[in-house]
């Protein structure tokens, strides 16, 4: 019998193309869903709450020998960090002895020392980034065979639609207004379908410990404007602007990878180039 694989948070925007990818690769995939989302077209699902459940009788009762993990369980939604603690540690407890592929981000790194590799000092500065470094911490103490994947600042198409994040400036645009982003606060981004296509051969492969996904780095300001370009949108709507002076915001979480194109022969392109490819 194939070895199945589990992704927890199948609905999300990265998870359903994860699991989209999985499928059209023929791969025995189920989907975790949980409070009435919609499930994937021809993929099995499963109801699971990370913060009640326990996942080793879904494990165990489907057969499952590979997990990803790729819901924004972090967030908290309002519950407090004893609560999440707790439900990371059952979790964990319950794929020890699978293979787990965890989505993380660059928010484990506070942006005073970018770009970061991957063996660069975790420093989180804000709680979300703080409950992200707590579960890369407990995977590599109890999942021997664990990959931990930071990509930075997603976008794109995925099922035909556009990221939120992008959208909501092509909407403003389109609605004649002008859209300021910082100049000089930087990132790595990287598109939907190229995550996912890092995350699901991932899945398949023996390296273990850290993953950067790591696209070219670029200013916010210029992400938005390579987008809208690419988009067809009027490029020159979005204006440069810098960051306050007394702002915490992050100034550069930009990742570089020095596994990625060793162990996959991977090499995710600018955002034009990604964003030109995947338009439906």
């Amino acid at each position: 019998m194939p070895e199945r694989t589990l992704v927890v948070g199948t609905s999300g925007f990265l998870g359903s193309e994860v699991t989209r990818q999985l499928r059209d690769a023929d791969t025995d995939v189920v989907g975790t869903v949980h409070e009435g989302k919609v499930p994937i077209s021809g993929v099995e699902t499963v109801g699971y709450d990370f913060w009640n459940d326990d996942l080793g009788t879904i494990l165990d009762t489907e057969g499952i020998e590979r997990v990803i993990f790729v819901a924004t369980v972090e967030r908290g939604d309002g519950r407090n960090r004893g609560l999440f603690d707790r439900s990371l540690d059952r979790f964990v407890d319950a794929c020890r002895d699978r293979r787990v592929v965890y989505v993380s981000t660059d928010a484990v790194f506070d942006g005073a020392d970018g770009p970061y590799d991957e063996g660069s000092d975790p420093s989180p500065a804000s709680e979300y980034g703080r409950r992200v470094r707590a579960f890369e911490r407990v995977l590599e103490d109890h999942c021997p065979d664990h990959c931990i994947v930071r990509p930075s600042y997603l976008y794109g198409f995925s099922g035909g639609t556009l990221d939120p994040r992008l959208a909501a400036t092509r909407e403003r645009i389109r609605d004649g207004e002008t859209v300021a982003y910082f100049e000089d606060a930087y990132k790595s981004p990287i598109s939907i379908g190229d995550a996912a296509e890092i995350v699901t051969d991932l899945t398949r492969h023996e390296v273990t410990g850290v993953v950067h996904a790591a696209a070219p780095r670029t200013s916010i300001h210029e992400f938005h404007r390579a987008a809208m370009d690419a988009l067809d949108e009027p490029a020159g709507r979005v204006v440069p602007e810098s960051v306050p002076p007394e702002s915490d915001y992050p100034r550069d979480t930009s990742l570089v990878s020095g596994r990625l194109e060793s162990v996959l022969g991977a090499d995710p392109g600018p955002v034009s180039e990604a964003l030109e490819r995947s338009r439906p």
